[in-house]
């Protein structure tokens, strides 16, 4: 996949109209950032969480957020097109059974990982605030439009 990102789109999207007669073959992802993290560390953890999450044999294509309006809600766009490259074959399986969770362990496992190489104590859980056992209500989250 090319590095310039006007042609790394437009990579993406020639691939997926020549494939989609099968199936979804690009699959979305919003990764919320820690921001304990400086934009370095935020773009090497999510190249990390990329390369194994793609087994280093399907590309993908990161846009992050984190500057002006972001800056309080770093999070980052990833586009993966679920295809090895030399054999056509998927490779992250996202239409499985279990793969969200399998997913969001391996967030949680490579954030935690950047978090405390950074000297952070903070930490993330990908479990429900329930299952945490924390006893009050979740809260909603609002953009910076309803917030203004």
């Amino acid at each position: 996949m090319p590095l310039a990102p006007r042609k790394a789109a437009a990579h993406l999207v020639e691939a997926e109209n020549a494939d989609r007669k099968n199936a979804r073959v690009v699959d979305k992802i919003r990764l919320a950032l820690p921001v304990e993290l400086n934009p370095e560390q935020r773009a090497e953890l999510v190249r990390g969480f990329s390369e194994e999450l793609t087994q280093g044999r399907a590309p993908w294509l990161a846009a992050f957020h984190d500057r002006g309006k972001d800056a309080h809600n770093p999070h980052c766009h990833l586009i993966v097109r679920d295809r090895d490259v030399e054999t056509g074959k998927r490779v992250i399986g996202t239409s499985e059974a279990g793969s969200t969770e399998r997913i969001r362990v391996l967030w949680e496992r490579h954030a935690n990982a950047a978090l405390e190489a950074a000297g952070s104590q903070a930490q993330i859980d990908r479990r429900t605030l329930a299952a945490q056992g924390v006893d009050r209500a979740p809260t909603i989250h609002e953009g910076p439009r309803a917030k203004a």
